[in-house]
């Protein structure tokens, strides 16, 4: 029997995923697929977690793109209650599969940044001024920053030498990262 992949932040950015231009055109071509009828976005199912509403509850999000991509996944989110100072109360994995054999292909799921790699996010009106003394070079660099809250996704592209500064509005919700040499990272706002 395969292995599962488990996908190292090195084996996520030698996928180009981290190139928004080319992730820009992956999305374009699966949403063409999509209009053509060769892509599936399943209703998400939330499973609550004893009756404690919205809070506590698992959510899983299925898709099926065809075409020259020819891949099955899920996104599986757990959302526990209130955590910890310092802990995260949102987890979630991603499982590729091979839409014939049903065999998992890859999985990959970000890291909680430790105090290392954490971004430093400074209330400012009625944003959240994000910096960080990460390296910016062309060798080593952030290449996005994405604010992901609950159906919502904002993404901003981040490029080598520039330096790291975005506003995003100050809400709660995951903020993800992707180092070019160390992964995909995340820290709870």
């Amino acid at each position: 029997m395969n292995e599962i992949l488990w996908l190292s932040g090195a084996d996520v950015a030698a996928t180009g995923v981290c190139d928004l231009e080319q992730t820009v055109g992956i999305v374009q071509e699966a949403f063409r697929l999509y209009d053509a009828g060769q892509a599936v976005i399943a209703p998400e199912a939330a499973l609550r977690l004893h009756g404690a509403g919205q809070d506590r509850a698992c959510y899983s999000l299925p898709a099926y793109v065809g075409g020259q991509v020819g891949v099955s996944g899920l996104k599986w989110s757990s959302h526990g209650g209130a955590a910890e100072p310092g802990q995260s109360r949102i987890h979630a994995a991603v499982v590729l599969n091979d839409p014939d054999s049903g065999r998992p292909l890859a999985a990959l799921e970000p890291r909680k940044a430790e105090e290392a790699h954490r971004l430093v996010l400074e209330p400012v009106e009625n944003e959240l001024f994000v910096t960080s003394g990460h390296p910016m070079e062309k060798e080593h660099y952030l290449t996005f920053l994405a604010l992901l809250r609950g159906d919502t996704l904002l993404l901003r592209r981040l490029y080598p030498e520039w330096e790291l500064q975005a506003r995003l509005p100050a809400v709660h919700g995951r903020l993800l990262w992707y180092c070019t040499r160390h992964g995909l990272f995340y820290q709870d706002i």
